[in-house]
């Protein structure tokens, strides 16, 4: 009988660290307000498929307009993730925007403020 429980100890034990390990950082809500000039920017990102795309969801809201837009997101390193060309409007309230998804281009940048809490910074890409 013993040894039979040595190996499930040993699978069990094994089974806690992996449920103990990190959580992907770039998983959850980010947002920006700027209550002065009444932007709100809502980035929502959900878990990944193979560890490599990441769906994602914004919400822009500046004064009476709201916007959502589906998009996609792709892991360029451990701290990067790049915004692919696969971007979907889902809103646009009260009117709608040329070319809506243009702008929105380059890379998250994940890093830490002085507090050590995580943020995320947009490095776009000048199109020209």
């Amino acid at each position: 009988m013993s040894k039979k429980i040595l190996p499930l100890f040993f699978y069990l034990l094994l089974h806690t660290f992996a449920s103990f390990s990190q959580v992907d950082p770039f998983i959850g809500t980010w947002q920006i307000e700027d209550n002065k000039a009444e932007i709100k920017f809502i980035l929502q990102v959900a878990a990944p498929e193979k560890g490599l795309l990441y769906p994602a969801h914004i919400t822009i809201q500046c004064d009476s307009f709201i916007a959502d837009y589906e998009l996609l997101l792709v892991k360029k390193s451990i701290r990067e993730l790049s915004i692919s060309k696969n971007k979907f409007s889902r809103t646009e309230k009260p009117f709608s925007i040329a070319k809506p998804l243009f702008f929105i281009n380059g890379t998250f940048d994940l890093s830490r403020n002085l507090k050590g809490q995580p943020t995320l910074n947009l490095q776009r890409i000048q199109i020209k």
